[in-house]
């Protein structure tokens, strides 16, 4: 069935960072009765390489409720090295939708994603090798909000909200009464803490072929139809029968040359949004 949409589509996007708390807030989002989150949290849809193939009836199937605001919550998005047609993309399905960008501490949130790529297979076996392979570049660009930010904030100006990753974490209804604040509807306390489903820890007890798999385009038809209770009693399973991984720790002379090349972008992105994030490292 082709679905037909009475406005432009989506109303907001949570467009990254990646490692930073995103899943977290796909789950708090979940429980506002005003806004209608997709089935599987990372549609990627507008990473063009894979809208195209997908389709426009496929992305709307994500959404069960046409009265609410819907929200994309994609951190690939932002990772504008991969994905460098997604602002343009966002802008053309809706110009007038808001955007939300969470930001962590730079060196952290690259740390985070270093670990994480050793889960799932994506680094290289020595971290001393880490800086100069396509792997640790990536990582760090990722960590680049500055960087990656440019083409939204070119397209979309004000309609972008930066949240703090650690305000996130002290105080998560203090972000969603913010993002509601932005999206101009009645801000709801969330009754119920999410439980982590993206941590380390959980990746961890869960096997490499089973991160392949959830990036194939299997996986992701799996993502899209399979009612998230049955994914999440899947992962469970899976996790009970299997040893969980131990990461590699990143030696503290490639965390220093990670705050290094990260220093400047950090001290522009502060200019930009003025706001002076004083927690970091960087």
């Amino acid at each position: 069935m082709t679905h037909r949409m009475t406005k432009p589509r989506p109303d907001f996007a949570v467009i990254g960072a990646m490692r930073a708390g995103t899943t977290q807030l796909y789950e708090l989002l979940r429980q506002h009765p005003g806004i209608c989150v997709p089935q599987m949290k990372e549609t990627d849809f507008f990473c063009s390489h894979k809208s195209v193939a997908r389709g426009l009836d496929w992305y709307w199937r994500q959404f069960s409720d046409e009265g609410a605001l819907w929200g994309d919550i994609s951190p690939n998005y932002a990772k504008t090295d991969v994905n460098p047609d997604a602002a343009a993309l966002l802008h053309d399905a809706n110009p007038d939708m808001k955007l939300f960008f969470i930001a962590r501490d730079p060196v952290d949130r690259a740390v985070s994603h270093y670990n994480m790529a050793q889960l799932v297979g994506d680094t290289p076996g020595d971290p001393h090798r880490l800086l100069s392979s396509w792997s640790g570049k990536h990582i760090l660009h990722a960590s680049q909000y500055y960087t990656c930010l440019l083409p939204f904030w070119e397209r979309f100006g004000e309609q972008i909200t930066i949240l703090d990753f650690d305000t996130l974490v002290r105080a998560p209804d203090t972000v969603i009464a913010k993002m509601c604040e932005a999206l101009g509807i009645e801000h709801i306390p969330t009754k119920t803490k999410p439980a982590s489903e993206n941590s380390l820890d959980d990746v961890a007890r869960r096997p490499v072929w089973w991160h392949k798999l959830r990036r194939t385009p299997l996986g992701t038809e799996l993502r899209g139809r399979v009612p998230r209770p049955l994914l999440n009693m899947a992962k469970r399973h899976v996790a009970r029968r299997y040893t969980a991984a131990k990461t590699q720790a990143l030696p503290e002379a490639i965390r220093d040359a990670m705050a290094e090349r990260l220093s400047g972008d950090a001290s522009r992105f502060r200019q930009e949004t003025g706001l002076s994030f004083d927690r970091w490292s960087v």
